[in-house]
């Protein structure tokens, strides 16, 4: 596949037991790219080298701060949409992570069809405005 036939990438920063299998889905009218970091480093070095559609971020993982990554992502990529992903996720949560600029919080585990749909969505949204 192509990247000219790919219509999202995704960027996702969640730990190997966190991750559902993401891959190249090719089911839908408009395939998306799962790019999986396996560090905070590579996610920030990927960010700065190529543009992404969302970013799924872990607010659960201690080594790093979630509203910190959803400022990192926004200054980087303003128009890439932030996901978090939090075991339990609280108002306070739901809140600070809005605040920070994310656009949605799912709880692990994740379901990868539904970030699918989140993402296509978000795009139909787009599209229309």
């Amino acid at each position: 596949m192509t990247a000219t036939n790919i219509s999202h990438k995704v960027l996702v920063l969640l730990p190997e037991r966190d991750k559902p299998a993401f891959a190249v889905s090719t089911g839908t009218p408009h395939p998306i790219e799962w790019v999986e970091a396996t560090s905070l480093e590579e996610a920030a070095r990927m960010l700065r080298e190529l543009e992404f559609d969302f970013t799924v971020i872990d607010a659960d993982n201690p080594s790093i701060d979630y509203r910190k990554c959803i400022h990192f992502v926004k200054s980087t990529q303003p128009k890439a949409r932030v996901v978090v992903a939090a075991e339990i996720g609280d108002d306070e949560m739901w809140l600070d992570a809005l605040d920070a600029g994310a656009c949605d919080l799912v709880e692990k585990p994740i379901d990868g069809t539904y970030l699918e749909r989140l993402c296509h969505r978000a795009a139909s949204r787009a599209a229309a405005a």
